[in-house]
């Protein structure tokens, strides 16, 4: 990860204010504090936040029904890009899905996005 050491855990309510801002610092997604507060703390949801030196450097949110996960959104801090963690995230999102049941897992990704659909090709 080029030096960048990353502890990924559970996302709590008082996380979405870091991950709000980081959100909006991407441009990336439309949810309010509010709503990611609220994510933090659905039973069917497995939010994640990847934490570098006590700061939230990204996020993962995945949504579970029956033995069906989907993955809503997954964004790393343009600082802490290209270092592993969005593929730390990813990986503790599919173990967490996978404890809890799902077989399989779903994600949409814009067609402008290179990036990411690299990231996803390569997982």
């Amino acid at each position: 990860m080029n030096g960048t050491s990353a502890v990924i855990r559970r996302m709590l309510a008082e996380d979405a204010p870091g991950v709000f801002l980081l959100q909006q610092a991407l441009a990336f997604q439309d949810w309010s504090e509010r709503q990611i507060a609220q994510e933090a703390g659905f039973p069917y949801a497995v939010a994640l936040v990847a934490c570098v030196q006590g700061g939230i450097a990204g996020y993962a949110v995945f949504h579970i029904a029956a033995d069906e996960a989907e993955l809503l959104s997954i964004a790393v801090s343009k600082n802490y890009q290209r270092r592993g963690i969005a593929r730390m995230l990813y990986g503790e999102g599919l173990r967490e899905c996978a404890r809890r049941g799902a077989r399989s897992v779903y994600l949409e990704v814009r067609a402008g996005n290179a990036p990411a659909a690299a990231l996803y090709r390569s997982l």
